[in-house]
């Protein structure tokens, strides 16, 4: 029997999401709410899936079609940039000491194009990690929601833990994608789904109330506070071997601030470590123990599949690439030289 508590959590938090015109129209008027949906989320997982498979020769205009509709829904237009946004770079001009700018409309239909351009490639970001094969750990169900959630985050509020509101008058570009935070919020949801017990009270609320925004903040806020204890770059590998147990790297991961999705649920893990042997170098935390991740080194078929640290983007720390560039001189990474001009 098919499982939809994916389906009925959207039904609680978009309530009229089973009545919407694109929703009938791939259902029949005698399904259940979340059976309307789940056609839904069927469509869209094939039409996305269509247009980012390689193999398609029109992969390309598929993909810039796609896009184009998200652009074209999402992203702010130019009439709805206002003046004052001019008058507020001056303000912080002035602040700084600086002159400021008497912007001709050449200059202005400039900024505005960064501002759209900047959406644009924020949004991308965004649109392509849940298209690839990166996020199939995830229920199309919950792409749908970490999308349709990100769209209404505006700037992060740190006193507040929590994002403000966007609107089509919005400036700043879509929010930094974070995969392990969206990871995490995945792995929780699925356990309340599942029935397990949350024994962070915040957190139940929090999955009760069902915001994306809140949740994203609180896991953003958990990875921040350990990535704080990090105190030392002397270090250790750890390998965790092809189709040992996922369990062991995900506790070891879990919670670290590194921003890998192999850290933020157990299903990413496992599929990661049965693709192939998987790389960690910790160094010191503020009680002398090697728990804080800074480099993995992912395997698939026997080659290297990607090497990430914990700097914006999954990058590496400057001082870690010398590390990488020993460890890879061992004879687990035959294919080290490929990979480096890949």
């Amino acid at each position: 029997m098919k499982d939809y508590s994916g389906e009925e959590f959207l039904n609680k938090i978009y309530q009229d999401l089973h009545m919407r015109e694109e929703v009938m129209h791939t259902a029949k008027a005698s399904d259940r709410p979340e059976e309307k949906i789940a056609k839904y989320m069927e469509r869209l997982d094939k039409v996305t899936k269509n247009a980012f498979n390689e193999d398609r020769k029109t992969r390309e205009n598929d993909i810039k079609m796609l896009k184009s509709l998200y652009y074209e829904h999402y992203v702010i237009k130019k009439e709805k940039i206002p003046e004052s946004f001019f008058e507020f770079q001056n303000k912080i001009r002035e602040e700084r000491g600086e002159e400021k700018i008497k912007y001709t409309e050449e200059e202005k239909e400039e900024e505005r194009s960064k501002i759209i351009r900047e959406q644009k490639e924020s949004l991308d970001q965004w649109i392509e990690y849940l298209a690839s094969k990166d996020s199939d750990m995830y229920e199309t169900w919950f792409k749908y929601y970490a999308f349709q959630g990100m769209l209404k985050l505006g700037n992060y509020d740190k006193e507040k833990g929590n994002y403000n509101r966007r609107t089509e008058k919005t400036i700043r570009p879509f929010i930094e994608l974070n995969r392990e935070a969206l990871a995490y919020v995945y792995d929780e949801l699925k356990k309340n789904l599942n029935g397990e017990k949350i024994e962070d009270n915040e957190l139940k609320k929090l999955i009760e109330g069902g915001s994306f925004g809140k949740l994203y903040g609180y896991a953003l806020r958990k990875l921040d506070e350990a990535k704080r204890e990090i105190t030392s770059d002397e270090g250790i590998w750890k390998k965790y071997p092809q189709g040992s147990n996922p369990e062991i790297l995900f506790n070891d991961l879990n919670g670290k601030g590194t921003g890998w999705c192999t850290a933020g649920g157990l299903d990413t893990a496992r599929e990661h470590v049965n693709g192939g042997d998987f790389y960690v170098y910790y160094t010191k935390d503020k009680n002398g123990k090697y728990t804080q991740p800074r480099i993995a080194i992912r395997k698939k078929n026997g080659q290297i599949e990607e090497i990430r640290g914990i700097e914006k983007d999954q990058n590496l720390e400057s001082n870690m690439e010398l590390v990488v560039e020993e460890k890879l001189k061992e004879d687990d990474f035959p294919d080290r030289d490929a990979y480096k001009r890949k």
